[in-house]
C-alpha cells in the first residue's frame, strides 16, 4: 500500500514547497487538485477551498503538464491521481483532466458523479448518471486514464453500493471509485469489508481522512440537537483506520490511500508528518 497527499489539505503550500516536504515525510505520491482559483479568492488568506496555494489551474492543467510531471519525479514521488471538481455531464473538463493525466502518467482522474436533487427525484438523476459515465467510459479509454467517481455525502453516489450501482456493468478499466470512509461519516456507511467487497473491480484509490457527529447541548425546540461534518484528526474520529487497511488488504488493494486531511488539531506540517507515520503504524 502507498500513501499520497491529495494538495486540497496545502493550502499555504505552493508546489515546489510540497513536493520537497512530501519527499521528507516519506510519502510515495502526490495527488495533485486541478480547479480554477477564483479570481476574488487570489490574494485571501490560504485556504483549502478558496485561495488554496497548492492548486493547479484548470485553465492552465494541460499546457502545465510535463512541468508538474517534472517537478513530482525531481522529488521521487508519482502522481496516483489528478482530482478535479467538474460533473460528470461537464466532458470539456474531464477531457482536459484525461488529457492532462495522460501526459503526466497519472492513472486516475476524478469525476463528480452529481448532487441529489429532491426536485428533480433520484430515478432521472441515475438515468443521466448513468448515461454520462457511459460516455465517459469511452474518452477515459481512449486516453488509458481511469475516471472516478468519490463516495461523497450529498452526491448521488454516498456509499460503495451506490457507486456500484452508478457503474455496474461499465468497463472496470475505463472508470472506477475513489472509496472515502470519512465521507461517508456523515452519509452513505456501510460495513467497510462489504462496501469493498460490493465495489470489487471498480475500487480504484482511497481517501484517508477522519469525521464525528456534533451534539448541541442546548437546541432549539424542534430542532434536532446532532449534525455531521466535524473534521477530526485521524486518530479521533469515527472511521477506524485501523480496520479499515486491514479490509483494503483483505480484498487485495494495494493502491494508493491518499490524505485529505481538514482537521485543525495539528498544523499543516504536523499532519503532514503524523498522518502516514500513523497508518503506516497501523499496517
Amino acid at each position: 500500500m502507498k500513501f499520497s497527499v491529495f494538495t486540497v489539505m496545502l493550502p499555504e503550500w505552493d508546489p515546489e514547497t510540497a513536493v520537497e516536504k512530501l519527499k521528507n515525510a516519506g510519502y510515495d505520491g502526490v495527488e495533485w487538485r486541478v480547479t480554477n482559483v477564483p479570481e476574488e479568492k487570489k490574494g485571501q488568506q490560504p485556504s483549502f477551498w478558496g485561495n488554496n496555494l497548492c492548486t493547479i489551474e484548470l485553465d492552465e492543467v494541460v499546457d502545465r503538464a510535463e512541468e508538474i510531471r517534472d517537478l513530482t519525479a525531481s522529488a521521487g514521488l508519482e502522481i496516483p491521481s489528478l482530482a478535479g471538481y467538474g460533473t460528470v455531464d461537464d466532458f470539456e473538463t474531464t477531457q482536459t483532466l484525461l488529457d492532462a493525466a495522460r501526459i503526466m502518467g497519472a492513472p486516475l482522474v476524478r469525476v463528480g458523479v452529481g448532487g441529489y436533487d429532491p426536485e428533480v427525484g433520484f430515478d432521472a438523476l441515475f438515468k443521466k448518471a448513468r448515461r454520462d459515465f457511459e460516455k465517459t467510459a469511452e474518452m477515459a479509454s481512449r486516453a488509458g486514464v481511469k475516471a472516478c467517481l468519490e463516495t461523497h455525502m450529498g452526491q448521488i453516489a454516498p456509499s460503495a453500493s451506490a457507486a456500484r450501482r452508478v457503474l455496474d456493468g461499465l468497463d472496470p478499466g475505463a472508470v472506477g471509485v475513489i472509496y472515502d470512509p470519512g465521507n461517508m461519516v456523515t452519509e452513505g456507511h456501510e460495513r467497510t469489508r462489504m462496501g469493498l467487497e460490493i465495489l470489487g473491480p471498480y475500487l480504484a484509490h482511497a481517501h484517508a481522512k477522519n469525521g464525528a457527529w456534533v451534539k448541541n447541548e442546548n437546541p432549539e425546540p424542534g430542532e434536532h440537537p446532532w449534525s455531521p461534518g466535524h473534521h477530526a484528526a485521524l486518530d479521533d474520529g469515527i472511521v477506524d483506520w485501523r480496520q479499515v487497511l486491514a479490509d483494503l488488504q483483505a480484498v487485495g488493494y494495494d493502491g494508493y490511500v491518499s490524505f485529505e486531511d481538514f482537521s485543525s488539531e495539528r498544523s499543516t506540517e504536523e499532519k503532514v508528518k503524523f498522518n502516514v507515520e500513523y497508518l503506516r503504524s497501523l499496517l
